[in-house]
C-alpha cells in the first residue's frame, strides 16, 4: 500500500489506534481485491436511505434547484480562473524520470493496460492538436514573463513552505495510471469539501477528504477514470453531512477544470490537501504514505499524460445504476413511506 505500493508494516505498533486512522482493519495482510470487496461491503452497510432521500429532495434533484435554494454550493473554485495549462513550477530534482511513459503490461490486466496506454501514450491527431495549442500558449506566457518564478508565485507562503518540507527523490513507478487515478481520487474529495464548506475549509475538512477517498481510507487502487469516480460517488453518498448526486457531479466537473488548469494548479491543491490533513491527529500518516509522493511525482508527469487524463475524465458519466446501490428502488420505497406518513398526519388532524 501507499504510493507505488512502497510500504509494508507501516502500522506496526499501532494496532490499537489503526481504527482511528484508516478504515481497512489489517492492511498488511489484506490483498488488493479483498480491500475493494470489503470497502464496498462497508459502504453498503453505512448507506442511510433516509439521509440520502432527505438530502436528495431537500437540497434539490437538479443543479438549478440546489443553487437556487442553497447558493453557497455554487462557490467558484480558484481553478476556474486559471487559463488552460497556466503556470509552471520549479521541479525538485534536476532531471525528470521516465516512469510516466512506461507501462508494465506483464502485471496489469488487459483493460488497465489499454486505459494506461491511452492516457500515457497518446497518439491521436486531436490530442496532438491540443498539445500544439497548449505549447503555443506556454510560449506566449513566457514572452509575457510567465516563467517558473512567476508560476511559483501562484503558491501561498504556506504552500511553498510545505513543498520545501517534502524530501526530493526520484521515482520508478510500476503503474503510473494507478497513481494518476489516486491523485484524481483525492482531488474529487477535496472538491466536494470545497463546495460544502463554501471554500472555507474547517476542522473537519481533513476527515472529509480522507473519508471520501478510497485511496486514503482503504488503500484501494483504480484502473480507470470511471472506476475511481464511481468509488467517490458511493462514498460521498454514505459519509459526509450532505449526500447528493448533483453535488457529486459538481465535484467531478471541478476536477475536470483542475486538470485543464494544468500542473501547477493541481500541485497547489495537493499542497492544500497536505496542510488540511496534517491539522488532524495522525494526519501525517496520509501525507507520508501518499500526498508527499504525489506532490513530487506529479511535477514530472508529462503534459501529454495530464492532457489525456483530462480528456478521459471528460468522458466519464456516472448514473445511479452504476453505483450498485439500488438507489431508484430505495428512493421509491422511501417516498411512499413519506407520503403514507403525511396522509396519516392529515387524517389525525
Amino acid at each position: 500500500y501507499g504510493f507505488n505500493s512502497m510500504y509494508i508494516n507501516f502500522f506496526k505498533g499501532l494496532q490499537y489506534e489503526i481504527g482511528e486512522i484508516i478504515d481497512i482493519p489489517e492492511p498488511d495482510i489484506t490483498p488488493m481485491k479483498a480491500r475493494r470487496r470489503k470497502r464496498e461491503k462497508e459502504e453498503t452497510f453505512s448507506f442511510s436511505v433516509d439521509h440520502y432521500v432527505a438530502d436528495t429532495y431537500e437540497l434539490g434533484r437538479s443543479k438549478e434547484e440546489i443553487l437556487s435554494e442553497h447558493p453557497h454550493f455554487g462557490v467558484r473554485g480558484f481553478w476556474c480562473d486559471w487559463k488552460e495549462g497556466e503556470g509552471k513550477v520549479e521541479t525538485q530534482t534536476q532531471t525528470p524520470t521516465q516512469e510516466e511513459t512506461r507501462v508494465d503490461e506483464g502485471q496489469a490486466c488487459e483493460q488497465e493496460a489499454k486505459t494506461e496506454n491511452e492516457i500515457l501514450h497518446p497518439g491521436s491527431f486531436g490530442l496532438a492538436q491540443k498539445e500544439r495549442k497548449r505549447n503555443e500558449e506556454e510560449k506566449e506566457n513566457e514572452k509575457e514573463g510567465g516563467n517558473a518564478e512567476e508560476g511559483a508565485s501562484r503558491l501561498s507562503k504556506s504552500e511553498r513552505d510545505a513543498l520545501r518540507s517534502i524530501p526530493s527523490r526520484p521515482y520508478l513507478v510500476d503503474h503510473p495510471l494507478r497513481e494518476l487515478l489516486s491523485i484524481v481520487d483525492v482531488l474529487l474529495a477535496f472538491a466536494y469539501d470545497y463546495r460544502i464548506t463554501m471554500a472555507e475549509h474547517n476542522c473537519e475538512s481533513g476527515w472529509t477528504i480522507r473519508k471520501l477517498s478510497g485511496t486514503l481510507s482503504w488503500f484501494d487502487v483504480y484502473r480507470s477514470p470511471k472506476e475511481v469516480t464511481i468509488s467517490f460517488f458511493r462514498r460521498a453518498l454514505c459519509y459526509p453531512l450532505h449526500r447528493n448526486m448533483i453535488l457529486c457531479e459538481m465535484a467531478l466537473e471541478d476536477v475536470r477544470k483542475m486538470l485543464r488548469a494544468g500542473r501547477l494548479c493541481v500541485l497547489k491543491i495537493l499542497l492544500q490537501i497536505k496542510l488540511l490533513l496534517e491539522k488532524r491527529e495522525h494526519g501525517h500518516t496520509y501525507t507520508n504514505l501518499y500526498i508527499d509522493h504525489f506532490c513530487v511525482w506529479w511535477q514530472f508527469v508529462s503534459p501529454q499524460a495530464i492532457l489525456r487524463l483530462s480528456d478521459e475524465m471528460e468522458k466519464v458519466k456516472v448514473e445511479k445504476e452504476h453505483l450498485n446501490m439500488d438507489l431508484e428502488t430505495k428512493e421509491k420505497i422511501a417516498l411512499q413511506k413519506i407520503l403514507m406518513e403525511d396522509e396519516e398526519e392529515e387524517e389525525a388532524e
